[in-house]
């Protein structure tokens, strides 16, 4: 089963319902890793937000706002990357 589907049917719509990666875990039987790949490859196909507050988690978004929260994290996210991926390039120059 896909995890879109698994979070339709559980109502894991909007971040405040979003459904633990534990959670997920349990129903799926996958690890940490091969849930996050799987959410990535079903990504090509559905939108399923994340969230790292609390114990972290995906949800279908139900408004815009949710979207704009979502993508406002994922930037951030690839804002400390990029930091990172500099000094990388930096040392690698030498």
């Amino acid at each position: 089963m896909y995890i879109f589907q698994i979070l339709k049917q559980a109502g894991a719509v909007g971040e405040h319902r979003a459904m633990t990666s534990k959670e997920l875990m349990h129903r799926t039987g996958l690890t940490r890793r091969g849930l996050v790949r799987r959410v990535n490859w079903e990504r090509k196909k559905h939108f399923i937000c994340s969230t790292t507050s609390g114990n972290g988690g995906y949800y279908r978004p139900a408004s815009r706002a949710d979207i704009q929260h979502f993508l406002a994290g994922q930037e951030q996210l690839i804002k400390r990357h990029a930091v990172s991926m500099r000094l990388a390039r930096r040392l690698m120059r030498r």
